[in-house]
């Protein structure tokens, strides 16, 4: 049975087509284009005259952004049993950057000091999502209220090498690799929790004026 919030949004929708430009609207209305992303550190290892030492990299300032030209609807929504519109999102081209530091490794000796030149080092971190697939739902409570929920099924990213060598090739690869997976984590995470809920304050604010739209397409 569908949920009474929902049966006058099925009635101009039709068979959902109506959905679309709903979502589509309601991503291109967006008054944010970015949103804030979580402060981490890495630590990542390097071997000196035979002994494991490591470097200390710190994100801050961190920033997903491009969000209201990357993500986007992928293909038809649909009316699910529970009473649920399901819209697929694909959102490749979805950019986070990161201002990075690397520091010393905390047990330092002579070699070290040569191989790094620096205390530390200044840098940016841009990465970019090459494949991402995420569905876009929306429910009825039965208290009355809608519930939006993302959730991502694909999610992967490459980073965009450093301009300068920060402080070997190969501890700059093994930065790189540990970036890449720990930005697809938190990403994941940010898309789920803030992005969702982000999206759903945007639409309760603007329903009223989406759906006229949605009224006027279908009524074409």
């Amino acid at each position: 049975m569908i949920p009474a919030g929902l049966r006058g949004m099925e009635a101009t929708w039709g068979r959902w087509s109506g959905a679309n430009y709903f979502f589509e609207d309601l991503l291109e209305s967006l008054t944010d284009d970015g949103l804030t992303m979580p402060n981490f550190v890495l630590d990542v290892d390097i071997e000196v005259n035979g002994f494991l030492e490591y470097c200390t990299w710190k994100f801050s300032q961190g920033n997903m952004y491009r969000l209201k030209s990357r993500i986007q609807i992928d293909g038809d929504c649909t009316y699910v049993s529970g009473g649920k519109i399901v819209c697929p999102l694909t959102m490749e081209g979805l950019m986070v950057r990161y201002k990075s530091v690397v520091l010393t490794p905390r047990t330092l000796n002579g070699s070290l000091r040569n191989l790094l030149g620096l205390t530390e080092k200044k840098s940016t971190a841009d990465l970019f999502v090459n494949k991402g697939l995420a569905t876009l739902t929306v429910s009825q409570e039965q208290d009355g209220k809608r519930k939006l929920a993302c959730r991502v099924y694909i999610l992967e990213m490459t980073m965009r090498p450093p301009s300068e060598t920060l402080v070997s090739a190969d501890v700059d690869m093994a930065f790189m690799q540990e970036t890449t997976k720990r930005c697809e984590r938190l990403l994941r995470r940010e898309l789920e929790e803030s992005f969702a809920s982000f999206l759903m304050d945007h639409m309760e604010e603007k329903l009223p004026k989406v759906f006229q739209r949605v009224i006027l397409l279908e009524t074409k």
